[in-house]
C-alpha cells in the first residue's frame, strides 16, 4: 500500500489520467507527477520529447510515445497554464493574509469556495478580510 501526497489537484488529476495508462503503475505516475513541474510535462507533450519521458529508468521509446498521445487526448495543455498561474495566487494571498495574523486554515476555506472571474490578488484579499 502506498499513501501519495500531491502539491495541487493538478498533480492528482495528472496521477488518475497517467495511471490508466497500459505500463504506467502508480510509483511510475507518481515519479512523473512529483519529479517534473506542470510546466515541464506541457512543454514535453507539445513538442512530442520522446526523450524527455525517457529519462525515467523504467520508461522506454514506446511508453514514451504511448504518454505523449494519451496526454494530448486527455489533457487540454492551455488549461494547465491557467491552474498553474490560479495555483501561484492563491499561495501568495495566503501568505500575505496569514502574515497579517489571520489563521491559514480559514484562507484556505475560504479560497475553496471562492468564484474566481478574475485573477486580481487585490480584490480577493480585499474580499478575504472583510469576511473573516
Amino acid at each position: 500500500m502506498y499513501y501519495l501526497a500531491f502539491d495541487s489537484s493538478d498533480q492528482l488529476d495528472l496521477f488518475h489520467i497517467l495511471i490508466k495508462i497500459s505500463g504506467i503503475g502508480p510509483k511510475i505516475a507518481n515519479f512523473i507527477v512529483t519529479w517534473f513541474s506542470i510546466d515541464d510535462i506541457k512543454a514535453a507533450i507539445e513538442n512530442n520529447d520522446v526523450n524527455f519521458f525517457k529519462q525515467i529508468q523504467w520508461i522506454g521509446p514506446k511508453t514514451a510515445k504511448k504518454i505523449i498521445i494519451e496526454l494530448k487526448d486527455k489533457i487540454e495543455l492551455s488549461d494547465l497554464d491557467q491552474v498553474e498561474e490560479l495555483e501561484k495566487i492563491k499561495k501568495d494571498i495566503i501568505k500575505a493574509v496569514v502574515w497579517l495574523w489571520y489563521s491559514k486554515t480559514k484562507v484556505e476555506a475560504f479560497l475553496k469556495d471562492y468564484k474566481w472571474d478574475i485573477f486580481d490578488k487585490q480584490n480577493v484579499i480585499k474580499d478575504i478580510l472583510k469576511s473573516l
